[in-house]
């Protein structure tokens, strides 16, 4: 992100860019529950066609709200989870860029969770794992199209832990695939131009109860605009 730019969503996070490397979010719906969860990223090199970043990220969840997390998510019916104590990864990410609107993009990292469990609903024998102190590897492929100021294509195939999408549940496959809107003008009420919509779909395998999501929508709302 550039320096002072912010994107504020409506349903739990704020980023913002501190200067021309770093940028910080905070994930400020847990940390009202007193589960305190944030994320740096710093990009370390900068060319033409490559941009080469860390990124650190982590969450505390206070076993009180172990049991109502099923409660918060309506997506859990075919798998449940569960997870208790410190959890975060350390991830390292290269850029491409493929020409001025087409970017590829590799993540490599390693995910730490102090407790989870994850099992498989309505299936006898019940299928589940359980893991304290497990480490964990994270790898993620992306490409995404900028076809004009206003709309954005986008597509991730990952493996491991991630962030949105059944994001802190490690070992599992994922793909997504979405759109990026700006869909008013600059000269509307700022209100509206700093809007941004992301809608898009994913399908998420759980490799160690042999489970699989299936396809769920995936929309987001939420505002860009430049702090300072």
């Amino acid at each position: 992100m550039r320096p002072g730019e912010v994107f504020f969503c409506p349903w739990g996070w704020t980023a913002c860019g501190i200067n021309n490397r770093v940028t910080l979010e905070w994930d400020w719906m847990l940390s009202l529950g007193l589960c305190p969860a944030g994320y740096v990223k710093v990009n370390y090199l900068r060319s033409n066609k490559w941009d080469l970043s860390f990124d650190i990220l982590d969450y505390y969840i206070r076993p009180a709200l172990v049991d109502t997390v099923e409660d918060i998510f309506p997506d859990y019916k075919k798998v449940g989870y569960k997870v208790s104590g410190d959890m975060g990864w350390l991830h390292t990410t290269a850029t491409y860029n493929i020409s001025k609107k087409l970017r590829a993009h590799a993540t490599m990292g390693l995910s730490y969770h102090h407790y989870y469990h994850l099992w498989r609903k309505e299936c006898y024998p019940v299928v589940s794992v359980e893991h304290e102190d497990a480490f964990s590897p994270d790898i993620w492929f992306g490409l995404d199209y900028k076809h004009s100021k206003a709309v954005r294509v986008l597509g991730i195939v990952l493996y491991g832990n991630s962030f949105g999408f059944w994001d802190q549940v490690p070992r599992k496959l994922q793909v997504i695939t979405g759109v990026n809107l700006a869909p008013f003008p600059d000269k509307w009420w700022g209100i509206f131009r700093r809007m941004r919509f992301d809608i898009g779909v994913f399908n998420t395998y759980f490799l160690e109860i042999g489970a699989d999501q299936g396809w769920l929508p995936a929309p987001y709302l939420y505002w860009q605009f430049h702090l300072f």
